[in-house]
């Protein structure tokens, strides 16, 4: 789940980046981290698929980063079932990025 979250964020940032959509604000904050970047593909709808986003942006975006895995894991219990919800949304969005 950390690569899957670290891959959607570099490829997020960069597809963003080269098609000049800017970060949006999440949580009343306004910066250009990935949680910016993935509510701007919310708000974009990028490649048709803003409900993915959403599961990104809820379930998957915290992952990117071993940073945050204590808090993580601390939260809910995370298990199999955890990761087959979220790993075929992540092969969806990345195969958007790969065409």
């Amino acid at each position: 789940m950390i690569l899957m979250g670290a891959i959607i964020e570099f490829l997020l940032i960069r597809y963003c980046e080269n098609h000049n959509i800017e970060p949006e604000p999440f949580n009343n904050r306004k910066s250009n981290g990935f949680a910016n970047y993935v509510e701007a593909a919310i708000k974009n709808d990028i490649f048709g698929e803003k409900m993915r986003w959403k599961l990104v942006q809820s379930h998957l975006r915290e992952f990117r980063n071993y940073i945050h895995i204590q808090k993580e894991v601390m939260s809910i219990e995370i298990d199999e079932k955890w990761y087959e919800t979220i790993k075929p949304h992540f092969e969806v969005l990345y195969k958007h990025f790969k065409s």
